[in-house]
């Protein structure tokens, strides 16, 4: 029974499908770009969320924007979600993030 339950959950599991398009990462930066002129602090901290699923390096350096958001919250999510994309690119912005201001 155990097995079968295994088996059943890594089937269901979400399959990584790899990296976004061009084409891909242009559509959602659009999205993104519509969904966060909205006033509502919920509905851009879900155009961060929603445009974080789509893997790319567009994707990583327009986020990494956000990191300076003034909404806590917000700033917090970019860089939960930067923090989730498996790419070189997202620790780089993320260790950037961390560094303490050369004076």
């Amino acid at each position: 029974m155990r097995t079968f339950l295994l088996a059943f959950f890594l089937a269901a599991a979400p399959q990584d499908s790899g990296p976004a398009t061009d084409e891909q990462a242009d559509a959602a930066y659009e999205k993104f770009r519509k969904d966060i002129a909205s006033n509502l602090e919920s509905a851009q901290i879900q155009a961060v969320k929603d445009f974080a699923t789509t893997r790319h390096e567009k994707t990583i350096r327009v986020l990494s924007r956000y990191l300076l958001w003034p909404n806590e919250e917000g700033a917090a999510q970019v860089a939960f979600c930067l923090g989730t994309l498996d790419h070189p690119l997202s620790v780089e912005v993320l260790t950037r993030a961390l560094r303490p201001p050369l004076l």
